[in-house]
């Protein structure tokens, strides 16, 4: 599993970050990611939890993330003969 999160960055940016990750793990061959081929991404949002601020109620928010299995795909050994 890859994941990457930052309350201060854009999900577009952690994509780039989290892709280059995968990348670096497989060591710069092919990989599948679960689920469904591509990683999970969520944008900055508020969360079910609120707090109280001087001015009334404010949602918590919850950061910006990429994550999804990254799954290396080897050569089998006969092809490397």
């Amino acid at each position: 599993m890859v994941s990457v999160s930052d309350p201060d960055e854009l999900a577009t940016g952690l994509l780039t970050l989290w892709l280059s990750t995968a990348n670096e793990l497989c060591a710069g061959g092919t990989y599948r990611v679960e689920p469904k081929g591509h990683p999970v991404v969520r944008e900055k949002r508020c969360s079910d939890a609120v707090k109280s601020v001087h001015n009334g109620l404010q949602c918590l928010e919850v950061d910006a993330s990429v994550f999804g299995k990254v799954i290396c795909e080897l050569a089998p050994p006969a092809a490397s003969r």
